[in-house]
């Protein structure tokens, strides 16, 4: 699933002294942390370097691979901007860089170490914030500008050509939240549509005039996508959008990021405190949460992705000699945290894959 969300309440910046990503015991509901948590970490610094991550990262500039090889990305001439890493195609990482105030190009990282460009220069001039999603040959794209309209393209990887575009209605906004080949599937608040190959853009799922209703994370492949609402986040059916299958309370109010390849895990995080959780998908029962707070433990760019379905991966941020800094934290469902990177400026990964 996709790591863009629609962003998060901003966090006061602080020195990071101590790291308490706090396990607590997993619990049929959303209840509470309590007061004394049954373990404390140390500090991100102060944890044990783990193995490379199973799912393709980019730590600064090197591109690390499952396994632990790396490539580094050193940005042709025609690159003018910080170049992120935005998902694979096929067994190549694929990297995502500004080549002039109106386009941008793809690149392919090959493990052998080649640095391959991927068709030419793509029309991104619309401004505002942009994700990415890899699917089979197609790479999508949904930028949003400052007048709340939204472009939604469809790119030919090999060509690197424009398939279609689209352009939402003044006042629409669309999150992109999955993709297959030939369908993308986006919100705009409670609203949830498809917009398929033939150029078909069908609405699934309306909420009701005058609630308040945000839909942020869904799944094709199986079958989900999540509402906020104001009294808590309700788990429904893309299939079956009329029917809550669970949904968790307001007081701790939960957001979807992630879900495994399997379908039965699926990774959040708390609004207010950025604190992950590993929940059960079809009850939502928690597995294992990790409780963070505002200024031991925060993720503010929202970098989480699972890796398979016992463990997590989260980009931290802290302060090194006074520098914003940020590394790769693994926890599993047993309790373990451990390093996976080193200590970068910028740390991106790739948006799923588990």
């Amino acid at each position: 699933m996709p790591h863009h969300r629609r962003p998060l309440a901003a966090l006061a910046a602080g020195v990071l002294a101590t790291l308490t990503l706090s396990l607590l015991p997993g619990s049929a509901a959303a209840a509470p942390a309590p007061d004394d948590p049954l373990d404390a970490l140390q500090h991100p610094l102060a944890l044990d370097r783990g193995p490379a991550p199973r799912v393709i990262s980019m730590v600064g500039n090197l591109v690390r691979f499952p396994g632990g090889r790396t490539v580094r990305f050193t940005p042709p001439a025609e690159v003018t901007g910080g170049a992120r890493l935005i998902g694979a195609w096929r067994r190549d990482a694929l990297v995502w860089a500004p080549t002039g105030a109106k386009e941008a190009t793809a690149y392919r990282i090959r493990p052998g170490g080649a640095v391959v460009r991927v068709g030419g220069p793509v029309p991104h001039s619309y401004g505002g914030e942009s994700d990415w999603q890899v699917a089979g040959d197609k790479l999508w794209i949904v930028s949003s500008n400052a007048s709340f309209r939204t472009r939604l393209s469809q790119v030919d990887l090999p060509s690197g050509r424009v398939l279609r575009q689209r352009t939402s209605g003044k006042g629409r906004s669309w999150i992109l939240l999955d993709t297959t080949e030939h369908r993308a599937l986006v919100s705009d608040r409670s609203l949830v549509q498809v917009w398929r190959g033939n150029g078909e853009l069908e609405t699934l799922f309306r909420g009701p005039n005058g609630v308040y209703g945000d839909v942020s994370f869904g799944s094709l492949e199986h079958d989900w996508f999540a509402l906020r609402t104001s009294d808590g986040t309700q788990l429904r059916r893309i299939s079956r959008p009329e029917r809550v299958v669970w949904k968790a309370g307001f007081e701790n109010e939960m957001l979807p990021f992630d879900i495994s390849g399997d379908g039965k895990v699926l990774l959040t995080t708390q609004y207010e405190t950025y604190s992950p959780e590993l929940r059960a998908a079809g009850t939502g029962r928690i597995l294992r949460r990790y409780d963070g707070g505002y200024e031991n433990a925060y993720n503010d760019n929202e970098m989480l992705v699972l890796e398979g379905s016992r463990a997590f991966l989260v980009v931290m941020n802290l302060r090194v000699d006074g520098k914003p800094r940020e590394v790769l934290v693994r926890c599993t469902v047993g309790g373990d945290c451990e390093r996976a990177s080193r200590i970068a400026s910028r740390i991106t990964l790739q948006t799923y894959g588990s």
